[in-house]
């Protein structure tokens, strides 16, 4: 009997070339040494979309939409697609610039980017480490509900843009943590809509929200601008509390053993408590994706960094099942199972 299944059909990823090692942070805003970063953290080095001059500006301007731009061109052409045959289009981000941050205005000026058709639906989401993984959930839905094929999910975050020229304000704020944890990228997934046995794409999804536990604020301090402040102790203790309720509300839907899971794909709030998460759930490290070490939290957009990666690597192959699991900033948190 044919169902409908919803698949992810092509994948692409955008990380800056510009290196922005802990030496260098801490260069520019003191506080802590390189090695505590590494330590504590599980953070080497991040990506910035251009490099600071010696007072922790942007040596030239940078155009944040241009990583979204670069990864969402790339899901299309590994889906095989063209830019008319997307039908809806899912904008993560919460780094917007000033002139971007009203209106959907980011996503509007995405679409224009990329050329899609007035037909294509916009959705533009404000949203954290766990927009990404909410965004696939939605976007399948409204694939099921509709007459729609094809929607495309972008996630993409600058907070580089943030940094520059105000990094005094991180310090003075006590918010160093974030400068030292943040770096830029974007990645980005098709789904298309197909008719199968029900074997292959999303299987079972679970979503939930804890407003009473935010997790972050951009806001600001006295007379300082605003900055994005991490509540450190709440985000330790609700990654690993949020991911393992999102893995458990899955399993309920469909009762697969971790055991049987191919790859695992956890957004990564820092090395340290990825490791931990890992542990917790006694999963193989080798069957975990990591990139935190080299690109630091990107936000909404590590896990479809992640995924793209390995994806061009060989790392996980057609037929292989993959978790998606993802806790932050609401707090919201959810976990995907999907069958390649």
């Amino acid at each position: 009997m044919s169902t409908t299944e919803i698949v992810i059909a092509g994948t692409g990823s955008f990380v800056p070339e510009t290196v922005i090692t802990n030496r260098m942070i801490v260069d520019f805003i003191g506080q802590k040494d390189p090695d505590w970063i590494t330590n504590r953290l599980g953070v080497k080095e991040r990506r910035f979309m251009a490099p600071f001059d010696k007072d922790g500006f942007p040596t030239y301007d940078t155009d944040e939409l241009n990583m979204a731009e670069a990864a969402a061109r790339k899901a299309i052409h590994n889906a095989d697609l063209k830019a008319e045959d997307v039908h809806g289009l899912y904008f993560v981000s919460c780094t917007s610039t000033v002139n971007r941050t009203h209106l959907s205005r980011a996503g509007f000026d995405l679409h224009r980017r990329l050329g899609l058709p007035n037909t294509c639906r916009l959705i533009q989401t404000d949203l954290g480490c766990g927009g990404f993984v909410a965004a696939l959930g939605d976007a399948a839905e409204l694939l099921r509900g509709s007459d729609r094929t094809t929607m495309l999910v972008v996630a993409s975050n600058a907070p580089s843009k943030h940094f520059g020229g105000n990094l005094s304000a991180y310090l003075t704020s006590e918010a160093w943590l974030s400068a030292y944890l943040f770096g830029d990228g974007a990645g980005a997934f098709v789904l298309h809509k197909q008719q199968g046995d029900g074997t292959t794409g999303i299987l079972a999804s679970y979503f939930a929200v804890d407003p009473t536990q935010p997790l972050m604020a951009y806001a600001s301090k006295g007379s300082m601008p605003p900055v994005y402040l991490i509540d450190a102790m709440a985000v330790k203790m609700g990654y690993l509390q949020y991911s393992q309720i999102a893995i458990s509300g899955l399993q309920k839907q469909y009762p697969v053993p971790l055991d049987e899971v191919d790859r695992f794909y956890f957004h990564q709030a820092n090395g340290r408590l990825f490791d931990a998460l890992v542990d917790k759930l006694g999963i193989p490290s080798e069957r975990a994706a990591r990139n935190v070490m080299r690109y630091g939290n990107t936000s909404a957009a590590a896990t479809p960094i992640l995924f793209s990666e390995d994806r061009q690597s060989g790392a996980v192959m057609d037929g292989e099942l993959c978790l998606f699991c993802t806790a932050g900033a609401g707090a919201q948190y959810g976990a995907i199972l999907v069958r390649m």
